[in-house]
């Protein structure tokens, strides 16, 4: 008879004590804890909301001054970690330029729509405005150390443009990509430390449903001194003597001696279709005809625009004609042991019907086109002006082909109109096409 082997004994891991002593730890915490019914929950702090402000504030200015004035006891490392963590946050008011412009790194797009940004300590600088229905949510320094500053929105500056946002909530937050987003680093052979910007922009901005955010009606400001501080309000100050073509500080036409000819129209209404465009207008605002400017073929075109102003034919075309813009956008943005940031553009190219969202971008004609006479890289050249509500637009025949049309330096002109700052070169930047535009993974 066989004999009946009795089983094996199984062998313990070493440390097994030592995880029932931990298991019994977390037991006899768990049972400490009283459960919370729904009515005794308190609701998460709600944050700050100012009701007095600094007296600077009151014609707005970027948030790092604003910080420092409104918590002098701040050191400038906390207000720059402020700076950063807002600058994740405002992705969202970055998206337009990040679409429209993004192609241009590829070569595949000339002419700046909006151009570069106002940056600080390597981060872009949101400015912070009067505007009486608006409402800024605002970070001085840790992620969870905001406040809100009523009647004020949050708007950042390009060299040609400003990106608005009225009121900001979560909705308005650009969402991040999936907690699978990882990138190796070959260098160092380790995974990057990345914060990922964009799951879906379109959710957030498109071309197809642009008024999210607004852009800036800088043009009219300048031209008619009236700075718009609500939807009804304005603080009234002198027209910018600031030329608007030509080269800088040249004594080109100015957007002062633009305002004094909204009220010039060449026609009984918008001018016919196909009509020659041949009025000059001067620095001092003296408005002539040249017929010699027929040689250059640029006609008018009736948009029927509710202004009865006509539109030139080679801002018409630019403003409809097709073009790349970038989808799905995001930011991949790597940190060094050192702090050293990068950044680069991740999206996907895709050919639109439109490159430019012309009424969002522009909005309505306000004067005529003019042709005037500037130096351009020291020549003596003419240039075509014409403004919208919202941006001017210029034609230099002489350019190379892509680049005939072009925006003009509105953001920096308004900057240098309303605060006086003209950036530094460190202060401004591009922060994403200096790096190269990555396909999505």
């Amino acid at each position: 008879m066989e004999q009946q082997q009795s089983p094996p004994r199984t062998r313990h891991p070493r440390n097994l004590p030592r995880l029932w002593l931990c298991i019994a730890i977390i037991v006899s915490s768990l049972a400490l804890v009283q459960p919370t019914s729904a009515t005794e929950a308190s609701p998460p702090d709600a944050p700050l909301i100012l009701t007095q402000f600094p007296d600077s504030l009151h014609n707005g200015g970027r948030i790092d001054a604003l910080c420092l004035q409104l918590f002098p006891d701040y050191s400038r490392e906390r207000v720059n970690l402020g700076l950063r963590n807002n600058a994740k946050e405002d992705l969202t008011l970055r998206l337009p330029a990040m679409v429209l412009d993004g192609p241009i790194a590829r070569g595949q797009e000339q002419s700046w729509v909006f151009g570069g940004s106002a940056r600080l300590g390597g981060w872009v600088a949101t400015f912070v405005e009067p505007y009486t229905e608006g409402q800024a949510y605002i970070t001085c320094g840790f992620e969870n150390d905001f406040f809100i500053l009523p009647q004020h929105r949050k708007v950042l500056y390009y060299d040609k443009g400003r990106i608005e946002l009225l009121e900001q909530h979560q909705s308005f937050l650009a969402p991040s990509f999936p907690v699978g987003c990882e990138f190796y680093d070959e260098v160092r052979g380790r995974p990057l430390s990345i914060y990922c910007g964009v799951q879906n922009s379109t959710l957030v901005w498109s071309t197809d449903q642009p008024w999210t955010l607004t852009a800036g009606r800088l043009s009219w400001e300048m031209m008619t001194g009236q700075i718009q501080v609500g939807h009804a309000d304005f603080v009234r100050r002198e027209p910018a003597q600031i030329p608007i073509a030509g080269d800088p500080g040249s004594a080109g036409l100015t957007y002062a001696a633009m305002g004094q000819a909204m009220e010039f129209h060449r026609c009984a209404g918008p001018c016919p279709t196909g009509q020659p465009i041949h009025t000059t207008l001067d620095a001092s605002g003296t408005i002539g005809v040249d017929p010699s400017l027929d040689r250059y073929g640029v006609t008018y075109v009736d948009t029927n625009s509710s202004t009865d102003f006509s539109v030139a034919s080679v801002f018409w075309e630019f403003l409809a004609r097709p073009g790349w813009h970038l989808r799905d956008v995001g930011v991949l943005s790597s940190y060094g042991p050192r702090g050293d940031a990068s950044e680069s553009l991740l999206g996907t190219p895709v050919y639109d019907s439109v490159r430019v969202p012309g009424i969002w971008v522009v909005g309505l004609p306000i004067t005529e086109p003019f042709w005037t006479h500037v130096p351009v890289a020291g020549q003596p050249r003419w240039v075509l002006v014409q403004c919208f509500e919202r941006r001017c637009l210029t034609y230099t025949p002489d350019n190379p082909e892509g680049w005939r049309v072009e925006f003009p330096n509105s953001g920096l002109h308004y900057l240098e109109w309303r605060y006086g700052y003209v950036p530094s070169a460190p202060d401004w930047a591009t922060p994403w096409w200096d790096y190269d535009v990555q396909p999505r993974r």
